[in-house]
């Protein structure tokens, strides 16, 4: 029985590419202590896939993404390893930090850590951790302005039809700076459940501005960091990547079932048990856009695939790797 299972939850799109360039040039006895699977939708073909990872792949039929999703979970809930991966298909990290994963994962055999997550440009809440260790002074100025721009009564507000956020404003287009402390405090006093808000996840030009610092500075995403896992409270994670004790995660769902989505049951059992997260610190996920964002109502999902093909090419051209 490996320790890990990877779980790549493919929907629509073909990023398997980037994903298995890193997996590859993961170390050869951490590689073996894992095994992928593809969890997919498309009917996509694998055969061309090179690795002594072991792998497999689960179809699961059907384009209804909620039905979908929960047969995938019903799926990894089943498995034995120690230790699961939930990623989703558009979701990249490099080999660095998967092998700093497999080498540090019995963290989580410390109770009172939930999960262990990297810094993702555009997760939540890691997307100020990603900023503060990966940008430069001038390109966090750029990126809070951004932020400060975001109306949640006109993006999460009319999207799920309430005005519980509405009050976050003060925090954006009600404010002369960026203070995300000032935020989650007042995000964490909101009565909902659901708090897996933050400027990054309804703004698309937030999103493709943090894309384009990645593919603006690929050597640095690429390349050996000095990591450290930072262990904090924070009000709710929605990050699409993370690593959990698998008897936790069925535990999780246990007591509350994971349906439609993981999402809400996994932050509910955080705050009833008053757990924290730990973060890979300079562990750097890109993940290419999500949630309600677009531009002009224009699906975004090509612009999803420049992400990754450009991701991928500049990897390949750095002369980091010895291809």
């Amino acid at each position: 029985m490996k320790k890990i299972g990877i779980y790549f939850l493919q929907h629509r799109r073909n990023f398997v590419p980037l994903l298995m360039y890193f997996l590859n040039r993961v170390k050869q006895e951490n590689r073996n202590q894992i095994k992928l699977y593809f969890l997919e939708t498309a009917n996509l073909s694998y055969d061309w896939i090179k690795t002594d990872i072991e792998y497999e792949v689960i179809p699961f039929h059907g384009s209804i993404h909620i039905g979908n999703y929960s047969k995938k979970f019903e799926f990894i809930l089943s498995q034995q390893h120690p230790y699961c991966v939930k990623l989703d298909e558009d979701y990249f990290i490099s080999n660095y930090v998967w092998d700093f994963i497999i080498e540090n994962v019995e963290i989580l055999d410390n109770k009172q850590l939930l999960s262990l997550s990297p810094v993702t440009n555009i997760g939540v809440p890691t997307t100020d951790l990603f900023i503060e260790d990966f940008c430069e002074e001038w390109q966090k100025q750029e990126i809070h302005k951004i932020f400060l721009g975001v109306d949640f009564a006109k993006t999460c507000g009319q999207r799920w039809g309430t005005n519980e956020y509405d009050e976050l404003n003060k925090h954006t287009i009600g404010a002369q700076q960026w203070n995300i402390t000032a935020f989650h405090n007042d995000l964490d006093a909101l009565s909902t459940n659901i708090k897996g808000v933050h400027p990054v996840r309804f703004s698309y030009e937030a999103q493709k501005y943090l894309a384009d610092v990645v593919l603006s500075n690929v050597p640095r995403f690429i390349s050996q960091q000095y990591f450290i896992i930072d262990t904090q409270y924070k009000p709710y994670m929605c990050n699409d990547m993370c690593v959990m004790r698998a008897d936790v995660l069925r535990d999780i769902d246990k007591e509350e079932k994971f349906i439609p989505y993981d999402e809400i049951p996994i932050n509910n059992y955080k705050r009833k048990y008053k757990l924290d997260y730990a973060f890979i610190r300079k562990g750097f996920g890109v993940h290419t856009m999500f949630a309600f964002v677009g531009r002009y109502n224009i699906d975004r999902q090509p612009e999803e695939v420049i992400i990754h093909d450009t991701l991928l090419k500049l990897t390949k051209e750095c002369n980091h790797y010895e291809l």
